[in-house]
């Protein structure tokens, strides 16, 4: 029997807003380590927060946020994933 591979994603860590004199910006704390994100990645950190999805779930999820949120798109959905992953977030 031939065995489907599918990829889920899941947030990993823990939000903080660090405020300084100059403003406030999120980060993700993981293992004592800080990972300071830009809006677009902490809205895709934040559909995962307590989910499993395939890329297609979180496709469904980041669209009416983006929206909502009026980010700027930096980088593609998939891309912006794969920075995630890279960094163990």
């Amino acid at each position: 029997m031939k065995m489907r591979r599918q990829t889920l994603y899941t947030a990993v860590g823990h939000f903080r807003s660090i405020t300084t004199r100059d403003g406030a910006y999120p980060v993700v704390l993981v293992n004592c380590q800080e990972y300071r994100m830009d809006p677009q990645e902490m809205a895709v950190w934040s559909i995962l927060n307590w989910r499993l999805l395939d890329a297609q779930g979180v496709e469904k999820y980041y669209e009416p946020m983006f929206r909502a949120l009026r980010l700027e798109e930096r980088r593609t959905l998939e891309t912006c994933l794969g920075r995630l992953v890279t960094r163990g977030l």
